[in-house]
């Protein structure tokens, strides 16, 4: 699993404007998407052959090495299905069926295709170049008002800044300010983009030189190195230090912004 990164989006600019990008980023007649109304990649979508394809990507010429070594395995008599294994099998009860090898054969061909089409081999190269992350942001928060909309969602690993720059310039009279924080790696920062152009930005590289989260750290420190420690003590802590992040995160984006309305 990645370490997840917390974002706040915030964008501006005439109502118009607004409502336009409100509805692009509308899942069709409302329906939801894994759960979710709203997605961010809807205006500016991976193109549909890279998805289903693997990453890494293999060569055909790897491809046929290992359907040979698997033909092999099988027909000595190797590569039996296990009895609990649901999918079709050979006559001789080899999970290894014509079917299957066709398979990977097709794999391997739509990553030429792919490539021909796009550029790209596989999926997760492309997402994290034209996205900045390797999923679609998953929004759990909307406010929409006439000139205004807030979101806030999480990606894996990095904030989608490849994303809003894109859609800055599909929506070039709005004004995207993207706040995030990754406490794993214990950065966090705020970028605004207009007309597909970065206009400020600000970067934490180690939040640890807080002085208020280097006590909260602290304190937990010690506390989980106490032999028998107050559980409900550390649960406290725990939810101050995600408070100090939200509070460090929303200090860059009021950075940003004020840049931005200079």
């Amino acid at each position: 699993m990645p370490n997840w990164c917390s974002n706040a989006l915030g964008v501006t600019g005439p109502a118009e404007a607004i409502s336009e990008f409100v509805e692009a980023i509308k899942n069709p007649d409302g329906t939801q998407k894994d759960d979710n109304l709203w997605d961010l990649t809807r205006p500016y979508p991976m193109p549909e052959i890279l998805r289903g394809t693997r990453s890494p990507s293999q060569s055909l010429e790897t491809v046929e090495k290992e359907i040979a070594d698997l033909i092999a395995r099988r027909d000595a008599g190797e590569l039996q299905a296990h009895e609990n294994y649901t999918k079709p099998v050979t006559a001789d009860g080899s999970w290894v069926t014509d079917e299957y090898l066709q398979e990977m054969r097709d794999q391997a061909q739509r990553t030429v295709d792919a490539y021909k089409e796009t550029g790209y081999h596989d999926w997760y190269t492309w997402a994290c170049d034209h996205w900045g992350t390797k999923w679609d942001p998953h929004v759990g928060w909307v406010r929409i008002e006439d000139t205004a909309v807030e979101l806030r969602f999480d990606t894996a690993w990095a904030p989608p800044t490849a994303l809003i720059s894109a859609l800055s310039s599909l929506f070039p009279t709005l004004t995207f300010v993207l706040e995030y924080s990754e406490p794993g790696m214990g950065f966090l920062g705020a970028d605004a983009h207009r007309a597909g152009e970065e206009i400020a930005s600000q970067y934490v590289n180690d939040a640890s030189d807080d002085p208020v989260m280097t006590g909260l750290n602290a304190q937990l420190h010690e506390l989980q190195g106490e032999e028998d420690y107050d559980g409900d003590k550390e649960e406290e802590l725990f939810d101050e230090i995600q408070m100090r992040w939200t509070v460090l995160q929303e200090r860059c984006g009021a950075d940003v912004n004020k840049a931005v309305t200079v």
